[in-house]
């Protein structure tokens, strides 16, 4: 027998597919990612050691619904990082200086250089299928 195909399916918890995640970044003084490190969903780093950025692919910005309460303003870059892992990161404009604490306490890079600026908006990673360089 086949079940009522109009019956209610019931309260379903709902996720975000390749959502952005809270990632560290360590800026140069023109706001440029210099080096990165993820942060896992239970708030501890996904990666041992911060991943510097070997060279910035792509920048581009994004201002899209001024017109609402909580209106969208990212700069986002294309980034290729020393290992060959190609990484899309944005920094969220609108959001304030709501940036991630390093779950270890250490900056995203090696040590903060003379020329670092603090972050100026929340860094999130645009999660999408994990890509690398082949050699």
């Amino acid at each position: 027998m086949v079940p009522d195909p109009r019956a209610p399916l019931g309260p379903r918890a709902h996720r975000v597919l390749n959502g952005p995640t809270p990632i560290l970044v360590d800026a140069d003084a023109a706001g440029r990612p210099r080096a990165v490190r993820r942060i896992g969903r239970d708030g501890r780093a996904d990666w041992p050691a911060p991943r510097r950025v070997e060279r910035v692919r792509d920048r581009w910005r994004i201002d899209d619904e001024w017109w609402r309460e909580r209106p969208i303003a990212r700069l986002y870059y294309a980034l290729l990082l020393e290992d060959g892992t190609f990484l899309t990161v944005y920094r969220d404009l609108a959001a304030g200086d709501l940036a991630p604490d390093d779950p270890d306490g250490q900056p995203a890079g090696d040590a903060p250089a003379a020329d670092s600026r603090p972050t100026e908006g929340a860094w999130f990673e645009q999660r999408e299928p994990a890509t690398t360089l082949s050699s």
